[in-house]
């Protein structure tokens, strides 16, 4: 976490509180709270209302525990809601730029779950979840300088991405059923997590993740830990190495083509914001023809060609349930039937398409600025970027723009952003630093 800090803008003015002023002690206060806030967002994480609503709650303690976490999302916004009714502000900037449209996004999704949702407290309590995120930082941004918080946020993430990406590489030989073949000395003779596990197992009472979960936080810890190994002491630099080498094990493992295919683009912009060798653009060449060689992608392209099977060009399969997503969207096309329409109304399927998705929820009212945040982003990372050139200033993170290219090519086979789930907890502090940097260079420059 200290190499991740040290290369955050902003970080590295924070004070050090040696002092003990109110000035200081306020700033430690709302750097606690904010942490605190964050990991009771991530408390909810794999969880939901379904628990509380099950006949018989709690049945065992384990149950009663999970069920709880399910409210640590509504709580954190609450606590977020009580802060920024203290202070009597809640900053203007927090409805602009890409958080006011995917707050509005959030708002259509709120009104459609409560009047056209066929489980009205169900698509309530997702959206609610959905919204906390950006109470939380909203309590975040009415700082007088949010962008050390909006930082250590970011580590937090990255420390938590980093635990759950090894943590499920582990797993692979200490959970039984989960890659048998690993123990025959056949490490790509299926995927993790997947089969019958992936569909119905659990982890401690909670619902097992799947080959492109593994995936995904695999290719988001090995895209931090590329971008660190340009920063920080040689101590730092061989932590982000070695992290970078578990984690693309993992991907590998994994088998995820999605995955795969968001990754190679973001961990090239990484190498080419770095612009230091040529050496290391072409073994990362290398790497990536490897990638798509271990997940198959040569030989479903070839029996393309051959016409041996059709080729899937999302990689995923799931066009059946696009198209159901559309019907379902054309029953409500203003704005949609609410969140977890797609679990609701199509019989537990998950639509796996962030537009798709947004539109069942929202319908064109809440998916047209849910497309326009997503453009917002990028004119903000073009106009930082150009700005870091035309100064001689770095103070874009580089790992945010290549997490926003791998959330942007996920966006065709996963949500992201659509609902509550990981994506959206590691992207969205992206989003906010974004538009606080921005709004920061505005004032000096300006």
């Amino acid at each position: 976490m200290q190499a991740v800090r040290g290369r955050l803008p902003g970080v590295a003015g924070v004070p050090q509180f040696q002092g003990a002023s109110t000035a200081q002690r306020r700033r430690r206060r709302g750097m606690l709270l904010s942490v605190v806030l964050w990991l009771m967002l991530w408390g909810g994480y794999n969880t939901g209302i379904g628990r509380l609503l099950e006949p018989g709650f709690p049945a065992n303690s384990q149950e009663l525990f999970h069920g709880l976490r399910a409210l640590l999302p509504l709580a954190a916004a609450c606590l977020a809601g009580i802060v920024l009714l203290a202070r009597w502000s809640l900053p203007g900037r927090a409805f602009r730029g890409p958080l006011g449209l995917l707050a509005f996004y959030t708002l259509v999704g709120v009104i459609s779950s409560g009047l056209l949702s066929r489980e009205q407290l169900t698509a309530l309590y997702w959206a609610a979840e959905h919204g906390a995120v950006l109470v939380v930082l909203w309590a975040t941004l009415a700082e007088a300088n949010p962008l050390p918080q909006l930082s250590r946020l970011l580590s937090l993430n990255w420390i938590i991405v980093a635990v759950l990406a090894l943590g499920m590489l582990a797993g692979l030989w200490f959970l039984p059923g989960v890659a048998p073949w690993l123990a025959a000395g056949e490490p790509l003779g299926g995927r993790p997590y997947g089969g019958e596990f992936g569909a119905t197992g659990e982890i401690l009472g909670m619902s097992g993740t799947r080959p492109t979960g593994f995936g995904r936080y695999a290719a988001v810890a090995a895209l931090v830990a590329l971008a660190g190994l340009w920063q920080g002491s040689r101590r730092a630099r061989s932590i982000w190495f070695v992290l970078l080498l578990f984690s693309m094990y993992a991907l590998v493992l994994s088998q995820a083509r999605a995955a795969v295919v968001a990754f190679l683009p973001a961990g090239f912009l990484i190498l080419w914001l770095q612009r230091r060798s040529k050496i290391a653009f072409l073994a990362a060449t290398c790497v990536a023809l490897l990638l798509l060689g271990f997940t198959g992608f040569y030989q479903a392209f070839w029996e393309y060609l051959t016409f041996g099977r059709p080729f899937d060009p999302t990689l995923t399969g799931r066009t059946v349930v696009w198209q159901a997503g559309w019907a379902l969207f054309l029953e409500s096309p203003l704005v949609g039937l609410g969140f977890h329409a797609d679990r609701i109304f199509l019989e537990g399927a998950h639509m796996h398409n962030a537009f798709l998705h947004a539109l069942v929820q929202t319908g064109l009212l809440g998916t047209i600025p849910f497309v326009a945040a997503f453009v917002a982003i990028w004119i903000l990372i073009l106009r930082l970027y150009r700005a870091r050139a035309a100064q001689g200033i770095a103070a874009l993170p580089v790992e945010i723009p290549a997490l926003m290219v791998f959330f942007t090519i996920a966006s065709i086979t996963e949500s992201t952003f659509a609902f509550f789930g990981v994506v959206w907890l590691l992207g969205a502090p992206c989003v906010a630093y974004l538009q606080v940097l921005m709004r920061q260079r505005r004032e000096i420059y300006d």
